[in-house]
């Protein structure tokens, strides 16, 4: 350690501030940057201020943001460094975070938002305009932001050489950062994001999981197709139309790559309670990084986030228990939800619909989907439900309770392992802590299952077959 620099560490101030935009369709979709006007000076400037000390910068510039506009986004890219010679105020540098495009929704929110003391007002900004209200200083380092923004020349933010993580954000110089929890953003962040989801496919439900660092020809397998049975787009196309009706079929997933380190299925919303989930191996838990939506079209979507394998964030028929994270903070400050203490729900009178969760928790873990090529079918297909159907037919040994195949002959008969229906659910009264220990091991005895062929897959009609 430098006990120089210890002693009489460099004095240089360190501004974090927001870039951020909102489409005004009052001057016919021209983008606006958000302006603060601060009492301290002359003009308007971004939003920010400076980092306190041992405080992670983003984090400053996130917290300045937050307590300025009302706006709680997540700032991780850097898109320019302004250097500043001391003068009026210390010599310092200024960082700007791209904060992307903010909703109409958002925008208004912030309209209506009561600054705090230290800022006159609040100003949406065309860029044709940013001479007219800012320093010159001030109107050079918002067009160098824009053109950075424009052209995604963004710099991602390190912590000792990694990125910045989605969790594990605290205010401390040393973090403790995991490796596999950070979206790769390049600017604009969302190209189709994942807001539209709803509208093309809620109508007949669905289930899709989003998993990180997996390709999605390993993720079908995880949720039940044998290897090397993807069917590639025509292929699949072909398939559906010379098929009857899909519900006489074996549920299939279509799958594909973000091209940003996430994979995905789209399935129907009955797959993930099938029996056969249950097999070892098929779980996403563990270490993984992964985001499942449900949508039955009975109730509200459900939605659940794992980070490296622990929970980070749910919501059921819009309410969340995870009061505290950015993510339920940001819903709240743009209208609709309230916080009713161990608990954030939607307001009766709310217009809040999923569409708008969608696109927040979107842009919070860096999601998108590409929204052509799922309406087209232009994906991969691949079959998800065991060819042969195996129906447990003893009770467990420990409870009493129904039992479910547990790995093993999910596509061919064989020996079986059968665990209590209970195996994987926790704390749950009168049971062991890590689920009932009831099991049934292979060699199985005969009376114990009934085997008997997938029938759905006599439906299936395959082009090369017709």
């Amino acid at each position: 350690m430098n006990d120089h620099l210890m002693r009489k560490p460099p004095c240089r101030r360190l501004g974090q501030q927001a870039f951020v935009l909102h489409e005004n369709f009052d001057l016919g979709g021209e983008l606006c940057v958000l302006l603060v006007d601060p009492v301290y000076r002359e003009g308007y400037t971004l939003p920010g201020g400076s980092a306190e000390a041992d405080e992670l910068p983003h984090l400053a510039a996130r917290r300045h943001l937050e307590s300025e506009t009302g706006l709680v986004l997540p700032l991780r890219t850097i898109l320019t460094v302004d250097y500043v010679a001391r003068q009026q105020y210390p010599e310092g540098l200024n960082f700007v975070y791209a904060g992307g495009v903010v909703s109409p929704r958002q925008a208004n929110a912030v309209r209506q938002y009561p600054p705090p003391e230290n800022i006159r007002a609040l100003r949406w900004v065309p860029r044709s305009s940013l001479d007219d209200v800012m320093q010159g200083d001030q109107s050079r380092r918002v067009h160098d932001a824009w053109d950075a923004w424009e052209h995604g020349a963004g710099l991602p933010l390190l912590l000792r050489g990694v990125p910045v993580p989605v969790r594990g954000e605290t205010a401390c110089a040393t973090p403790r950062v995991e490796l596999l929890s950070y979206p790769s953003y390049r600017f604009p962040i969302m190209s189709d994001g994942i807001d539209w989801i709803d509208a093309e496919l809620g109508g007949e439900g669905f289930s899709l999981t989003m998993v990180k660092d997996m390709g999605h020809e390993e993720l079908a397998v995880h949720l039940g197709a044998k290897p090397g049975t993807l069917m590639d787009a025509d292929t699949a196309r072909e398939m559906l139309e010379l098929s009857p009706a899909p519900w006489r079929l074996p549920e299939y997933a279509m799958v594909g790559d973000t091209g940003n380190a996430w994979a995905f299925a789209i399935e129907p919303p009955t797959a993930p309670s099938r029996a056969d989930r249950y097999a070892s191996g098929r779980s996403l838990a563990g270490r993984r990084t992964f985001v499942h939506v449900v949508d039955s079209t009975m109730d509200p979507p459900m939605i659940g986030v794992c980070v490296d394998g622990e929970h980070d964030w749910s919501m059921s028929e819009y309410t969340t228990n995870d009061t505290d994270h950015p993510l339920t903070r940001r819903l709240v400050a743009e209208g609709g939800f309230v916080d009713a203490g161990d608990r954030v729900h939607r307001c009766d009178e709310s217009d809040v619909t999923m569409a708008d969760v969608y696109r927040v928790v979107g842009e919070y873990y860096g999601l998108t989907l590409p929204r052509q090529a799922i309406a087209d079918r232009r994906l991969p297909h691949a079959f998800t439900e065991p060819r042969v159907l195996v129906h447990p037919q003893a009770p467990c040994p420990a409870c009493g309770a129904r039992m479910l195949v547990h790995g093993g002959g999910s596509w061919a008969p064989g020996e079986y392992r059968l665990v209590c229906v209970y195996y994987n659910v926790r704390n749950v009264p009168g049971y062991p802590q890590r689920g009932c220990p009831g099991e049934i091991s292979a060699p199985v005895p005969a009376e114990a299952v009934r085997e008997e062929p997938n029938l759905k897959y006599d439906n299936v009609r395959m082009p090369w077959t017709m």
